[in-house]
């Protein structure tokens, strides 16, 4: 006779549809542009929440990537092992187009409408089934920001979508992989481009690259004074292994079924990359597939507590009511989280318009930061609350807990994204200024809103601060962002909740406090359904 689920063996969270069991998700994704794509989104999600999946993405991290540095004879062989399951993600995930926003090819290639927007709905839904593919697949789509002024062959065999494992120059496979490592130099280490033209090649190390494996790295390399964007092959045109070799593998907290190791490059063929807006694109894209996978690893994490919470029908009253608040808390944080990051998707959509140019370029770092602060409370209060990292590692939540770590998500720290956004404020005071309007705008029928915007503009005209008040300025831009959108298109309870707990004068400092009032099964009931 089979046993009830207890705590310590909980019924597995398999079989189980992100996007269509959660209104808050579904509803992002209508409203920022993406609706036609849900039935297509919501057969993806089935298909990364099944139980099938789920084992992939338990044997992937259980079977971590080995490096295969010689081959029989002792030649340099640089190639990494990866388990089939793996592979196997990897090929489903490029299949629905996770390495770059769709491309409508006639009558010229462009991006195809809200296609970036349907993505990020990818990334977030992929990386709960494995992060390590996910940051795999997407720095595809970041370093295509720099292949402008590649060859179109090159560019199509990039965005193509699915894989080919051929140990072959780029233009002679159906479909290729690009890793990004956009880390500076440290310890005086650095890779140092020579020559230029079809002569050019870099020395020196390149530091914790993803996949190193990848059919082209994309790095920081120095030249003269600055450092520069390059294209380094694994393979030459003429098919000759490039002149580098991947060091030991490092194994890091997170994202455990991708090999991650430093580069060392011995003149090795590599092509310089424009560096001025191409830059800036690339880590742009960067950043919003890491503040989307993030987003999406709360979420699921915060699903996966909510669902042991019957398990755990021994507890007290009192145990119950406080885990409600608890979880109540962190649900406000990953609503907040996805209005932020489907906003910032369909700014990249509108691109070409000036006030969505204009949120893209700010919001990036900003969403960056307030989403990255979010999930690091998020998740260890989760941990905390389930006791996910003393069990054993093959769990699901324990994994994305582990993945949920913010540094395996970007190049960049918290100090680079607040850096950026005073870096934006002293040389593009307009794109400031258009962004201020739309949230002086949103803010003007609340007075605690009004508030917030205030101290946003003190700071601002306070500018010889900034240096010691830039992470001020940063987390105020965007809780008061996140706040004017769930005011626009949340429940009276979510606003409210979000509002009080967040930005009221007594402020909130931990999860389970400022919620006491609140209807707590009407704030989960948002991020997670018995829908399946």
């Amino acid at each position: 006779m089979p046993q009830p689920p207890s705590l310590d063996f909980p019924e597995p969270f398999e079989d189980r549809n992100l996007l269509s069991s959660s209104p808050v998700l579904s509803d992002a994704i209508a409203r920022e542009g993406a609706g036609s794509a849900l039935k297509r989104l919501s057969g993806f999600a089935l298909m990364i929440g099944s139980s099938g999946t789920a084992e992939l993405s338990r044997r992937a991290n259980q079977h971590v990537p080995q490096l295969e540095a010689f081959d029989g004879a002792g030649r340099p062989l640089n190639a990494i092992a990866y388990h089939p399951a793996f592979v196997d993600m990897m090929e489903r995930s490029a299949a629905e187009g996770l390495k770059a926003p769709a491309v409508v090819a006639q009558p010229m290639p462009t991006v195809r409408q809200a296609a970036y927007v349907e993505h990020a709905a990818q990334v977030y839904v992929a990386g709960g089934a494995d992060g390590g593919h996910v940051r795999a697949l997407t720095m595809t789509s970041a370093g295509l920001s720099l292949l402008s002024g590649f060859d179109g062959a090159t560019v199509l065999k990039v965005q193509a979508r699915g894989l080919d494992p051929a140990k072959e120059p780029v233009n002679a496979k159906s479909a290729a992989v690009l890793s990004v490592s956009f880390r500076e130099p440290q310890f005086g280490d650095s890779l140092t481009l020579h020559g230029d033209g079809s002569r050019a090649h870099v020395s020196g190390l390149i530091r914790s690259v993803w996949m190193p494996d990848a059919d082209a790295i994309i790095a920081l390399a120095k030249s003269g004074e600055s450092m520069v964007p390059v294209y380094v092959p694994r393979f030459r045109d003429d098919g000759t292994v490039n002149a580098f070799g991947i060091r030991p593998l490092i194994a890091p907290a997170g994202l455990r079924s991708l090999a991650l190791a430093d580069v060392c490059c011995n003149g090795a063929a590599a092509t310089l990359l424009e560096s001025s807006d191409g830059l800036v694109s690339a880590l742009l894209h960067q950043r919003l597939h890491g503040a989307t996978a993030l987003t999406g690893l709360m979420h699921r994490a915060l699903a996966e507590a909510i669902a042991l919470e019957p398990a755990r029908s021994d507890r007290n009253l009192g145990y119950r009511t406080l885990s409600q608040h608890t979880l109540a808390g962190i649900a406000l944080d990953v609503e907040a989280a996805i209005a932020l990051t489907f906003r910032l998707a369909r700014a990249f959509d509108r691109a070409s318009d000036t006030r969505a140019s204009a949120w893209r370029r700010l919001m990036t770092p900003v969403t960056c930061y307030v989403v990255s602060k979010l999930a690091a409370a998020a998740l260890a209060e989760i941990a905390d609350i389930t006791g996910a990292l003393s069990r054993p590692d093959a769990t699901p939540l324990a994994r994305l807990v582990r993945d949920g770590q913010v540094n395996l998500w970007f190049d960049h720290n918290s100090t680079d994204m607040t850096l950026d956004v005073l870096h934006v404020l002293q040389r593009d005071a307009e794109v400031m200024d258009t962004v201020l309007a739309d949230l002086r705008d949103a803010s003007a029928s609340d007075d605690l809103l009004k508030l917030l915007f205030q101290r946003v503009e003190t700071l601002l005209h306070e500018p010889r601060y900034l240096d010691g008040r830039g992470r001020m300025l940063v987390e105020d831009l965007g809780l008061l962002a996140a706040a004017t959108l769930l005011k626009a298109h949340a429940p009276a309870i979510v606003f409210s909740g979000f509002l009080n707990s967040r930005l009221a004068a007594s402020g909130r400092h931990f999860y389970g406090q400022g919620l006491d009032w609140a209807d707590h099964e009407a704030i989960l009931s948002r991020i997670t359904t018995a829908t399946t």
